[in-house]
């Protein structure tokens, strides 16, 4: 299964609003989540700093920032967005 990627930040509520959302999905499970703080790195901090939380789908161009709703994200995941 694809690995889902999580970018966010400590104390961002909106990035806890999103791991949420990630939680309810029977879509993704423990195993494919993975949160990738970007303070970690300096190219996720550039690229993601004014949009976090964002999702993105292992072998996807695309990201998926936030704002989404559930529906949005499943979608996603799903490559129907």
């Amino acid at each position: 299964m694809k690995k889902i990627y999580l970018y966010g930040t400590e104390g961002c509520h909106l990035c806890e609003m999103a791991m949420e959302l990630c939680q309810q999905s029977s879509l993704i499970d423990n195993d494919t989540l993975v949160y990738r703080d970007i303070i970690d790195e300096p190219q996720w901090l550039e690229r993601y700093k004014l949009t976090i939380p964002v999702i993105e789908v292992e072998g996807q161009q695309q990201v998926l920032g936030w704002p989404f709703d559930f529906q949005q994200l499943n979608e996603f995941i799903d490559g129907n967005y």
